[in-house]
């Protein structure tokens, strides 16, 4: 009995042993998984596919990644709002992409990933989708036609310490509007500031990721005497809870046949000069400027969307920026569009802007492109080593990298091998080594090479191949394998034993060698 048990054994241990190994390929018994080879697996999207009711506050996208291999990747996250994020040569882990935040309420984002592996170059591409929340609207108790104070939910921010005071008299023109906000539950909260200076509510500054104290908005739209002016400020936190306040002031009377009236609002002080505008990608401009004495500040506007105009009033538009920095860089904006700016002084300790302004308008950078490879993509017979290796591209403030499979014989995956930073449109080229470099040399060998550009908005990349002309074994270049060949093949066998193994024994030895010249 005990030698019949034995046998059984033999033979299970028989069969199992007949069964495929899940590393080289699908098996055809049931039950048996074998991912394929360079198979990469994305999972755990967030937000979720289609999931609804996301914050337009939410700062990243992120998916987890993973190659059943173990094998580096190359992934790229695209979102439909413009936002992308790429990397080359990564590895298993979360991929995230930062939002541009805020969202807009009530819109569908979808977002492309694609991720190939790199050692055998089988690319996944997935979309998922996700919708922002609806937008809140406030029910408005009071019958005026410029809106009212709402509920308050519990455990919301509380509003305090406004300035000018509710229904105050005699405020001077464009007042530093200010609050104080407390959030009791210690949750970060976004600030809206509106007004109805022109007949409808309408948003003069948001303020995002906030935390307890005091903020801060300029009253520009505040520009009669003896006139009065309504504005709000609308609180929500991270946690869902809100607020919100209206409050009204009227602007001091002013008599503009009084010498020192007249003089405190129409004195002439510096603006900022040599405003200009570059642009930096297909999403930013940095605009610049300098200044002058008898300047607290540089108020600087930008055109409402479709005008083809510059601003030729500090309410004539949106502010983006008051402070006192020569610089600012004008972000989430639309590829090859124009914008239009202008710049002006203003003075806190009299609370006045400047009579004149300077002005300059920017295009975002169109599309990025890799064009006119050399060598030609696909070709063949190429001389080796190729003259040179080239693109040309469009675009700005490019970050530009040559990378090439199997440049040296020993490896199998993608390496970086030439990187340029900050290029515009152009021709881009490098010379590669010559034949005293193994690299780029082999005869009648397929090279692959990896171009990828990105400008920090967006990025591209391309993938390339030729094949080199004369003999594998010719390693002098000479267009004939003699001695000289076989013994530059025996002297550094260690780098050739990849090409010039014939037999496959992992070694060049004198069968090698005499297999090379019998078949040169």
């Amino acid at each position: 009995m005990k030698n019949k048990f034995i046998f059984i054994i033999l033979i299970i241990a028989l069969i199992l042993a007949s069964v495929p190994s899940c590393h080289t390929g699908t098996t055809n018994i049931s039950g048996w998984f074998s991912p394929q080879a360079g198979q990469v697996v994305m999972s755990n999207p967030n937000p979720s596919d289609t999931e609804s009711d996301v914050s337009i506050n939410q700062a990243t996208w992120n998916i987890t990644i993973k190659d059943q291999e173990g094998d580096t990747f190359n992934w790229s996250i695209e979102v439909s709002n413009g936002d992308s994020n790429s990397s080359n040569d990564d590895t298993n882990g979360s991929k995230l992409v930062d939002l541009t935040t805020p969202l807009t309420y009530s819109t569908t984002f979808t977002v492309w990933v694609n991720a190939t592996d790199a050692g055998s170059l089988n690319a996944v591409n997935n979309s998922y989708t996700f919708t922002t929340e609806d937008e809140f609207i406030f029910s408005v108790y009071s019958t005026l036609t410029f809106g009212g104070k709402c509920d308050v939910q519990s455990d919301a921010p509380s509003i305090t310490d406004q300035y000018p005071a509710n229904e105050s008299t005699d405020i001077d023109m464009y007042p530093l509007l200010n609050v104080t906000i407390d959030e009791p539950q210690n949750e970060n909260f976004n600030i809206t500031w509106k007004s109805n200076s022109t007949g409808i509510w309408t948003v003069l500054q948001y303020n995002d990721t906030c935390t307890d104290g005091t903020y801060t908005h300029r009253a520009v739209f505040a520009n009669a005497s003896n006139t009065k002016y309504w504005w709000r400020v609308e609180v929500n936190d991270s946690a869902g809870h809100w607020t919100n306040e209206t409050y009204e002031f009227t602007t001091a009377s002013y008599s503009w046949s009084n010498w020192s009236d007249w003089w405190e609002f129409n004195y002439t002080i510096d603006y900022p000069a040599s405003l200009t505008a570059t642009p930096w990608n297909q999403t930013a401009i940095n605009l610049s400027w300098t200044i002058n004495g008898g300047i607290d500040t540089a108020v600087l506007i930008v055109n409402e969307s479709g005008w083809t105009n510059y601003p030729n009033a500090v309410t004539n538009g949106t502010e983006l920026y008051n402070g006192t920095n020569l610089t600012f860089n004008h972000t989430g904006l639309v590829k090859a569009t124009t914008y239009y700016y202008s710049i002006w002084g203003y003075n806190k300790t009299d609370n006045n802007y400047s009579l004149g302004y300077d002005s300059a308008q920017g295009t975002t950078q169109g599309d990025i492109s890799i064009l006119n490879e050399y060598p030609a993509n696909k070709s063949t017979g190429v001389e080796r080593p190729p003259t040179n290796f080239s693109i040309s591209v469009t675009g700005t403030n490019l970050d530009i990298n040559f990378s090439f499979l199997n440049m040296n014989g020993t490896s199998d995956v993608y390496e970086s091998f030439k990187t340029w930073t900050g290029e515009s449109a152009g021709r881009i080229e490098f010379t590669p080594p010559g034949l005293d470099d193994t690299r780029f040399v082999w005869g009648n060998t397929t090279y692959h090479w990896y171009v990828n550009i990105t400008d920090g908005s967006t990025w591209l990349n391309k993938s390339f191949w030729f094949n080199t002309s004369g003999s594998r074994y010719d390693v002098d270049n000479n267009d004939n394998v003699f001695v000289g060949d076989l013994s530059s093949t025996w002297a550094n066998r260690a780098v050739y034993n990849r090409y010039y193994d014939t037999d496959g024994n992992g070694n060049i030895f004198v069968g090698d060698l005499s297999t090379i010249w019998a078949n040169r």
